[in-house]
């Protein structure tokens, strides 16, 4: 029994003195090295004088040092292209599509570019569906006057 107290004693001293090995110490001596070296630092920025990096031209990445660069040709002055024709203004309302549902048919109509669906005696934004059948609706404006308009081919 004593044998066994003794090797028990001896194995706690050992694994005491294991542990405080593997302790850093207070106040190491000489600092370890990071794992990681520090970054190289590139510079953006050309040295030299400005005027001389402005006077450089941008290297092309995609371009092999051994191809010669193209060369665009100058541009010649175009003479002064008349005005494109004004295209027509959007009506404010057309008729985008036709529904048909369980309680009828109704409108897809883009009034001022917002679509919405109407059945006739509906309105939105001033605007009134009259009437509606397959190829056409009837609206009546917040001006009160009536407009067929048909549906897009």
């Amino acid at each position: 029994m004593r044998r066994w107290l003794l090797a028990a004693g001896l194995l706690l001293v050992a694994l005491v003195l294991a542990d405080r090995s593997d302790r850093p110490s207070a106040a190491p001596s000489e600092p370890r090295p990071s794992a990681m070296p520090p970054a190289p630092t590139f510079h953006a920025e050309p040295s030299g004088p400005p005027e001389e990096a402005a006077a450089r031209p941008l290297r092309d990445l995609f371009r092999y040092a051994d191809e010669a660069p193209a060369v665009r040709p100058a541009r010649a002055a175009t003479a002064a292209r008349p005005p494109a024709p004004a295209a027509s203004p959007e009506p404010p309302v057309r008729l985008v599509g036709i529904v048909r549902q369980s309680g009828g048919l109704r409108a897809a109509l883009s009034i001022r570019g917002e679509v919405v669906l109407l059945r006739p005696g509906e309105a939105a934004d001033g605007w009134t569906l009259v009437a509606l059948d397959e190829a056409e609706a009837r609206l009546r404006g917040p001006d009160g006057h009536e407009e067929t308009v048909p549906l897009p081919e």
